[in-house]
Formats: C-alpha cells, sequence, structure tokens
C-alpha cells in the first residue's frame, strides 16, 4: 500500500533538489508566455460566446492563417526568458544552493530541508532557513544593498563569514555611527585600536576591549610606541572564541608609520594571524576617502572574501530625485537608479558641493545616512576560488614569462662555433664531377 513520507534531506539529495528549484523558477516563465499569448483571450470568454464557434466549425480556416502568430509567441518566449533565468540564477546562487545543502540548514537549530515522498517517489520539499544572513528581508541590487540601518540591524547586512570587513568614509559623510552600531549589535567580542575618533572611547565595555592610541603620535609624545608592536601583540595574546578586530583608522595609522607599503604589509600579517586562530574571527578597518590605502585592501591578493560598506550623504538621493527625477529601488528601476547613482556618488566633488555649497546642509550626522554595500562577486559562484597553502606555493614557483622584459642581456661567455652535418641516404653525394659535361 502506498504511503506518504517526510524525511530530512540527504547528500544523495542534492542534484534533484537544484533541479526542481530550477524547475520551480522556470514554471514561471511557463505562466507569463500563456498570459501573454493571445489565447488566453479565448479562454476567458464565457461558454456561451464559444458555443456558436465550436458547434459550426467557423474555426476551421483559420489554422493556416495562425501560423503566422508562431513568431509572436516566440518573441513573447524571447522576451520574458532572460528576467526569469535570472530569478533562477539568482536562487541557486544563494547561501543555501552554493555549498552542501543539508550542512548549510544544520547550522542553526530552527532550520530544516525535508524531501516529501509518496510511495518512494519525490513529491515536493520544504526548506526553512533561520540562518543569520537570512532573517532580514532586503531589496538587493546586482551589486549593492540600500538599508536604513537604524531600522534594520545592519551587521546582519554585512554578514559574519567574510574575514574582512571595510567601512569606507569621506570628507561629507562619515562611517563612525555605522561602527558604533556594528559593535553594538554584534555577538562576539571585540578588540578597537583608536587612533583618530575620541567618541569611540565611549564603547568600552563587557564585550568591547578599547585600546587608545590617539595620545601616540610620533613627534609629539617622549614615550611613543610603534602601534605595530602594541596591535601585534593584542592579538597574538587575544583569548580564544569569535572576535572583531578594529582598527581606526588606517589612514592614521599609515601616518604613524609613515610608509603605505609598511602599513599594507603589517595588516596582511593582521590578517593573517587573524585567519590562523581556530575560532572565527574577523577584521574590521575605517578608511577615509580619498585614500592610497583604499585601492590595495579592495584588491583580492589582500584578502580573497571582502565587504566594503561606503557612506553617502542623504543629500545625494535628495538630488537625485530633484535632478533626475529618480527613486531607489523599488520605486526606481534598479538598472536605471544604479546607472545614475554610481557615476555621480563616485564624483567625489559632486558630493561635496552639495554637502559644503551654498546651498549645502553641511557635513552629515550619524542619525540618517545611505549605505552602499558592495558585495564580493566570489561570493555567488558554485565553485571555490581560494587556494590552498600547497597550491599558493605551487604557483609561487612558476616563473613569470616576461619578468626579464626591458632588461639588457647578460653577456654570454664566447663558444667555439662549428657545424655537424649527418649525411643520410636521400643525398646525392658520389665522386664523379657533376659538371664534366659542361663546355665551359
Amino acid at each position: 500500500m502506498a504511503s506518504a513520507a517526510i524525511r530530512p534531506i540527504k547528500d544523495s539529495d542534492e542534484k534533484l533538489v537544484r533541479f526542481m528549484v530550477a524547475k520551480a523558477n522556470m514554471e514561471s516563465l511557463a505562466a507569463a508566455n500563456r498570459q501573454g499569448a493571445f489565447l488566453s483571450f479565448a479562454r476567458k470568454q464565457p461558454p456561451n460566446v464559444l458555443q456558436p464557434i465550436i458547434t459550426h466549425c467557423y474555426l476551421q480556416p483559420l489554422p493556416g492563417f495562425a501560423t503566422i502568430f508562431v513568431p509572436l509567441m516566440f518573441a513573447i518566449d524571447w522576451i520574458n526568458r532572460p528576467y526569469f533565468e535570472n530569478l533562477t540564477q539568482d536562487a541557486l546562487r544563494a547561501p543555501d544552493m552554493r555549498g552542501n545543502i543539508k550542512e548549510h540548514y544544520e547550522k542553526s537549530p530552527a532550520s530544516g530541508f525535508f524531501i516529501v515522498e509518496y510511495d518512494e517517489k519525490f513529491v515536493g520539499l520544504i526548506a526553512i532557513d533561520a540562518s543569520i544572513e537570512n532573517d532580514v528581508s532586503t531589496k538587493h541590487s546586482p551589486n549593492f544593498i540600500l538599508v536604513e540601518y537604524k531600522c534594520l540591524s545592519f551587521a546582519n547586512h554585512v554578514g559574519v563569514s567574510n574575514l574582512f570587513l571595510l567601512l569606507q568614509s569621506s570628507i561629507a559623510q562619515s562611517s563612525i555611527a555605522i561602527l558604533c552600531q556594528l559593535l553594538e549589535d554584534a555577538s562576539s567580542h571585540a578588540l578597537l585600536f583608536c587612533l583618530l575618533h575620541p567618541s569611540l572611547l565611549s564603547l568600552q565595555g563587557t564585550d568591547v576591549q578599547v585600546y587608545d592610541l590617539l595620545d601616540n603620535v610620533p613627534g609629539y609624545n617622549d614615550n611613543y610606541e610603534d602601534p605595530r608592536r602594541r596591535i601585534h601583540s593584542a592579538v597574538e595574546n587575544a583569548p580564544a572564541g569569535p572576535l572583531d578586530f578594529v582598527v581606526d583608522s588606517v589612514d592614521t595609522l599609515a601616518s604613524d608609520i609613515g610608509s603605505i607599503a609598511e602599513t599594507y604589509k603589517f595588516l596582511s600579517e593582521l590578517l593573517s594571524l587573524i585567519r590562523a586562530r581556530s575560532s572565527p574571527s574577523r577584521l574590521i578597518v575605517h578608511a577615509l576617502s580619498p585614500s592610497a590605502l583604499l585601492p590595495l585592501l579592495c584588491q583580492p591578493g589582500f584578502s580573497p572574501s571582502l565587504t566594503h560598506v561606503i557612506s553617502h550623504p542623504p543629500a545625494l538621493l535628495r538630488h537625485l530625485s530633484t535632478e533626475y527625477l529618480i527613486l531607489p529601488p523599488p520605486l526606481s528601476p534598479e538598472a536605471k537608479f544604479w546607472g545614475i547613482f554610481l557615476p555621480v556618488s563616485e564624483r567625489v566633488h559632486e558630493s561635496e558641493r552639495l554637502i559644503f555649497g551654498a546651498e549645502g546642509e553641511g557635513t552629515g550626522d550619524g542619525d540618517e545616512l545611505v549605505i552602499e554595500t558592495v558585495v564580493d562577486p566570489t561570493q555567488n559562484v558554485s565553485f571555490n576560488l581560494n587556494l590552498t597553502a600547497s597550491q599558493q606555493n605551487s604557483r609561487a614557483q612558476v616563473p613569470l614569462p616576461y619578468v626579464h622584459e626591458g632588461r639588457p642581456l647578460e653577456k654570454q661567455p664566447p663558444t667555439a662555433a662549428a657545424i655537424f652535418y649527418d649525411p643520410d641516404s636521400a643525398d646525392d653525394i658520389d665522386d664523379d664531377d657533376p659538371d664534366e659535361d659542361l663546355d665551359i
């Protein structure tokens, strides 16, 4: 006798689950095509209207003429398909579908993934994802997230899986308010190295240990100590467990060290120490744009995983709404909004004019700001881009093809020249003179 059952997912079910997720999204394409086809009009007519047409065979001459509408049906599918294919790709690249599905849903006790079967045949699936990174519904654009951080917990948007978090401020808008809330909402302890903003000293508490380096300025303090030594010692002697290591700010650190290259080298060593910890930890740095360190810290060579948070003044959105008649999604199409917002936001002088100009509002405070989160594109792929230690060593041993380009060739010691020739059977060699029959 056939029976129904609901069982937890197994590793062997992953291929079937991904297929059904993709199929469920593509079913919407079929519904959209049916809705757009001209035949849907006939389905909506009452039976008393269609009965005379069917009874008296008035449609017999039409099939030949109806074939001219087949290209129209293909056109409808061609228009609808890209949108639903993008939805399918987004679903398959979600955090629960990228890796091991069973392991993802075992991270939280409130999560679960179940297979519904009838007579040992697949019928459907049930997924309950209660992980931290999926508990807030936020409108996502291809590369950015727009949130009101006072209303929603910002810590849930930046994610806890990335090893490196970069907060970028500007003269027009500071990210200190984001950093304060991030430390207040964090579930793990934090070590804060304060070199620039005195307001962060008030965060000292049971969950945040603050290292006051404000007075440690080279040339102004007789007892000056290299901040690298103190930060390195604090990270090495940090207690076990998840920790956030915060540096405010890297520009002040570079000014104290006196070298961008040495600062980059120190931050790279610091990130290696944090990566080597047994418990998942994170490095959070605050930078002020424009900065010579920003392009270096955004490179994959520094950290393969990165969350880059950029703060913009709210006046920028008001400027777009009045000058370009464009509002943030979902009030405007995402492609249209980001196509205008990104170029305008990258023009630093434009933002400064809106804030400090004749009709400007002045420096933005922490009560309201626009957050632009640049998500790591490598997090949305179905394969692993990170190299193991052995793979990195093997790559380092590969000689570069153009390493000697532009350098003069080294003079080689002269060697005696010689020509070696080994005749074979095909050679026409004999003792007779080949020109004896010529009359010269």
